[in-house]
């Protein structure tokens, strides 16, 4: 598969997933007042990779395939291709489509840059072709990632078991062959 499109993005979203939201189901995650916004917004990622102006620097051509895949499944290892990366997460806070800021792919994919690094600071060869294929398939599918990467305040002197307030760390609280269920705050 090449880059998606907003359309195709969005469509891929309608795949029978399970969303709940303040404890109710969410039938449709790109129609739901609250959520359509986080969709959209995600979608003009999409929407920019395909604009000219744009273009140079949101795409680049698989090492592997040569393929378009998103600059940002590139793995930076030398002074342009950072800049680059840079370059365009800046071009993303000053995108305008008239509401939204795109930024759906950007963390993400850091944080697959840091499981590379730490990854091969640790010498496990299968662990390396692990994450190399995992890049690579989200790549080639052009999927969007998301990181949630810190936990909101609660009291910082105290682990998870020492909150006032059970929720303010993230915590499975159901397990089976299908699913984990969580709960709790990340932002």
């Amino acid at each position: 598969m090449t880059l998606r499109t907003a359309d195709e993005y969005k469509e891929g979203l309608k795949d029978g997933r399970t969303a709940y939201m303040l404890g109710k189901k969410i039938p449709d995650v790109t129609e739901d007042p609250y959520l359509k916004v986080g969709v959209e917004t995600g979608a003009q990622d999409f929407v920019m990779a395909d604009e000219p102006e744009y273009r140079d620097l949101s795409v680049i051509q698989d090492p592997e395939t040569g393929e378009d895949i998103s600059r940002f499944f590139e793995l930076p290892d030398y002074k342009e291709q950072i800049r680059k990366r840079f370059e365009l997460v800046l071009a993303g806070g000053r995108y305008d489509s008239g509401e939204f800021i795109p930024y759906i792919k950007d963390v993400g994919t850091d944080a697959l840059n840091a499981l590379y690094v730490v990854s091969n600071m640790m010498g496990d060869k299968k662990y390396i072709e692990r994450i190399r294929n995992y890049r690579n398939m989200c790549a080639r599918k052009d999927l969007s990632m998301a990181l949630a990467m810190t936990d909101v305040n609660g009291d910082r002197s105290k682990g998870p078991l020492g909150q006032a307030h059970k929720d303010y760390y993230v915590h499975v609280v159901e397990e089976n062959k299908d699913e984990i269920v969580v709960k709790g705050a990340k932002a």
